[in-house]
């Protein structure tokens, strides 16, 4: 799905394989979002269309197991299988994420492109920041999830307000 038609959307995770008969599914979540229990419903893209999938059950623990509303069999779970799971950005800012674990991460701007690698996070009461170098100079990124569209184990992308980088 390219990175532009998600920008309303903030991926987690992928679902990596269906578990038992009744339609579980393992979820890969690739960040330690706390609060991910909260979530009412994921979506998956299809053909480039948001595809709403309503928890029905969700276990958290050394593996996240999800039962979906509709998915009721086996079958119906393997269908899912490798899509990529996300939640709507709005909802996604009720999640928190260790923020330190983005250190060393490539961050990434859906419009401009590579920014730097992420050198340090700076707490400020309320706010996180991501220092990165940008053209040889320091730029602080707000870490707001709304803004971070998808995460992987390389990169952080962003979908920043027009102008953000550069402010001095």
């Amino acid at each position: 799905m390219p990175i532009e038609t998600s920008s309303r959307f903030t991926r987690i995770g992928r679902i990596s394989r269906a578990v038992g008969l009744k339609g579980e599914v393992k979820v890969a979540i690739e960040q330690d979002w706390e609060g991910l229990e909260t979530i009412e419903a994921f979506f998956i893209f299809k053909d480039g269309v948001a595809e709403r999938l309503p928890v029905q059950q969700m276990t958290m623990g050394k593996h996240v197991t999800a039962r979906f509303v509709g998915i009721t069999d086996r079958n119906a779970a393997d269908l899912l299988k490798g899509h990529d799971l996300f939640v709507k950005s709005r909802a996604a800012r009720g999640l928190k994420l260790p923020w330190e674990e983005l250190i060393g991460l490539t961050a990434v701007d859906v419009k401009t492109g590579t920014i730097g690698v992420i050198e340090d996070v700076l707490a400020y009461p309320g706010q996180h920041l991501a220092k990165v170098t940008h053209e040889g100079r320091e730029v602080l990124i707000p870490l707001h999830v709304g803004w971070i569209v998808d995460t992987t184990s390389e990169r952080v992308v962003f979908d920043l307000p027009e102008g953000l980088l550069d402010i001095v």
